[in-house]
């Protein structure tokens, strides 16, 4: 009784920590997005990214229950939206530079849940995810020049809204490193490891998770640039190539527990718009 007394402290312990780290994460990434001053992200218009984006998923819930219920697989469409600030720029003499970055977002799809309570079903539901996230860019320019690659460190937190009866707020919160292509037309694709726990699993598989995400995306559409005259003895800047207003994109997420529990993959194609960009586009001042 005494050592099942204390697993069950210690799930709990866990539970709690996750709910208390997504709550944190949320509240960070939507203060600092909303409290940043505003004239700053104009100065630099790369600084904020609000991304539209829509997708068709593929998912698959790997465990000998959902084969047997049909709720392996599914497809279904997933809308998104997604904000993207570059906060903080570390000092350094060149660029580009380190740069801290805060993420929030939500976004639609069905998925199969795994069991939270004791004698809840497995089943297959439209869920709404709310994202929340903070990394840290560190270029590879620093080591080898030119090289258009960052290595990306950071953690990133999720609540599901699905489930009824109990467990509505289904918390997903892991730390993750990788490397992201920062230049160029794949600009924002990303291979990355995640370590962690995700109840979307069900609860006693929730912990000590870790995945695989790889994301491609492809330029498809660059900004028009728009040119002020030329003052006499001034030189007229190029356009930003790295800029743009329409991507294609791939992303992929494989994640188990590396033991007996269900694993899980996940696959996301679509399209995405930076809404923040267009507006700059239209209504911002022309490039010096």
């Amino acid at each position: 009784m005494r050592s099942s007394s204390r697993r069950g402290t210690g799930a709990t312990r866990h539970v709690v920590t996750g709910h208390l780290a997504s709550i944190a994460g949320l509240a960070l990434a939507l203060t600092l997005t909303l409290l940043l001053p505003v004239a700053q992200a104009r100065a630099d218009t790369e600084r904020i990214r609000l991304v539209l984006g829509f997708a068709r998923s593929v998912s698959r819930f790997h465990s000998v229950e959902a084969d047997s219920l049909g709720l392996s697989y599914g497809l279904t469409n997933s809308p998104e939206v997604g904000i993207d600030f570059r906060v903080l720029d570390l000092p350094m003499p060149k660029a580009p530079r380190p740069a801290l970055h805060v993420t929030a977002g939500a976004l639609t799809d069905e998925r199969t849940l795994g069991p939270f309570q004791a004698g809840q079903p497995l089943i297959r539901q439209p869920v709404i995810v709310l994202r929340s996230g903070v990394h840290l860019l560190l270029p590879l320019e620093l080591v080898r020049p030119n090289a258009g690659v960052a290595f990306r460190v950071g953690w990133s937190g999720a609540y599901v809204l699905g489930r009824t009866g109990g467990a509505e707020f289904i918390t997903i919160t892991k730390a993750r490193f990788g490397f992201e292509r920062t230049a160029g037309w794949f600009e924002g694709s990303c291979v990355e490891v995640g370590m962690g726990r995700d109840e979307t699993f069900g609860r006693e598989f929730a912990g000590k998770r870790w995945d695989v995400h790889v994301a491609l995306q492809g330029r498809l559409l660059p900004p028009p640039v728009r040119f002020a005259p030329a003052k006499a003895g001034k030189t007229v800047a190029p356009p930003d190539e790295t800029r743009r207003m329409l991507w294609a994109f791939v992303d992929m997420d494989v994640d188990t527990d590396g033991g007996p529990g269900p694993d899980g993959l996940q696959l996301r194609f679509g399209l995405s718009t930076d809404v923040a960009g267009i507006l700059q586009t239209a209504f911002g001042a022309p490039a010096h």
